[in-house]
């Protein structure tokens, strides 16, 4: 790549981004307030770029206290109620499924998306529910006006998976899979004698990110029925979505986490009593365009089984020498075909 083509690319990021931040500005300030949106546009600001560090971490602090009191005053009798009640004893799940959703079904699914959920299945069998359009009523049910604002666009279809899985956990237990995971071997045992499980990394704390390396939102699991965490937190989307038509915030499920964790003593010292794992959870994504390397590949699983990958860039299935890439390789593909 040239140094003309690589500037080139950089101020057209560079722009994108640009536009992105001034258009959440905007929509925060016309929808809840000017200091919202300022702080959040901080925070974005400081996150792309690194001169501006410290402004990030204002505005996520200020962007935080916004958010909290603005919660509290419009959903504070849901908070407190959770807060009040005393539900330590929970019903054992009888079994612990892994659920996966593709709205659409598994025929529209990427194929980075459906060799993931194919590798699950291979490793887990009938444990793995997939929930689409045609089935999610025989799972769990989604009011009314949650469903009329998924078809008028309201609520994206990222976001209605947000409301998905804090249901199908609270209801059911076992262990929420985003689309795009990718498991390398059978779930560690500890794992399914925990309360609660999250992919959990100490290392990358003090980012700012509500999870704060204690969570993520795309791998998260319970062996309990009604498990408070997940309980909250749908009830405070079905909350939100009962009296907002717009999204607050994008990574708003982390904040109900962020909420919940806050606000249940007995969650919180169960959640930071998950130790570390999932070490190299991204690491196999910057991998897919490099040519494949099964040691490499053996390395990186030895203290991680669930990865996190994405379908929404384009990934090359061959390398320039015509070699397989790890992507090529994760949905299939040979030599042969090269």
């Amino acid at each position: 790549m040239t140094i003309r083509v690589l500037w080139s690319n950089i101020i057209i990021k560079s722009f994108q981004r640009s536009k992105m931040i001034c258009g959440e500005f905007f929509f925060k300030w016309k929808n809840w307030s000017f200091a919202y949106a300022v702080y959040s546009s901080a925070w974005w600001i400081g996150w792309y770029c690194p001169f501006f560090k410290g402004l990030g971490a204002w505005g996520f602090n200020k962007k935080t206290q916004w958010l909290r009191q603005y919660l509290k005053d419009n959903y504070g009798e849901l908070i407190c109620r959770f807060a009040e009640q005393n539900r330590t004893e929970q019903n054992r799940t009888e079994q612990y499924y892994f659920w996966v959703f593709w709205y659409q079904g598994i025929d529209s699914m990427p194929d980075l998306v459906q060799s993931c959920y194919r590798n699950l299945v291979y490793h887990y069998g009938k444990r793995v529910r997939l929930v689409t359009s045609d089935n999610l009523a025989d799972y769990i049910q989604i009011p009314d006006f949650v469903v009329n604002k998924v078809k008028s666009g309201n609520i994206s279809l990222t976001h209605f998976s947000d409301i998905v899985r804090c249901s199908l956990l609270a209801q059911y237990g076992g262990l929420w899979l985003d689309s795009t995971c990718w498991v390398t071997d059978k779930i560690p045992d500890y794992i399914t004698q925990l309360n609660i499980y999250s992919s959990k990394d100490p290392t990358i704390q003090n980012l700012p990110l509500w999870s704060n390396g204690r969570w993520t939102g795309w791998l998260m699991g319970t062996n309990m029925k009604n498990y408070p965490l997940f309980c909250f937190c749908r009830d405070l989307l079905f909350a939100y979505w009962n009296k907002e038509d717009k999204l607050i915030d994008y990574l708003l499920i982390d904040f109900c986490l962020l909420m919940g964790y806050e606000t249940l003593e007995s969650i919180k010292s169960q959640m930071d009593k998950i130790p570390p794992n999932n070490a190299e959870r991204n690491t196999l994504y910057y991998l897919l365009d490099q040519e494949y390397d099964e040691e490499r590949f053996q390395q990186i699983c030895k203290n991680s089984w669930c990865f996190k990958l994405s379908y929404k860039h384009h990934h090359r299935i061959y390398s320039k020498d015509g070699k397989i890439t790890f992507y090529g390789k994760l949905i299939g593909k040979s030599e042969i075909d090269a």
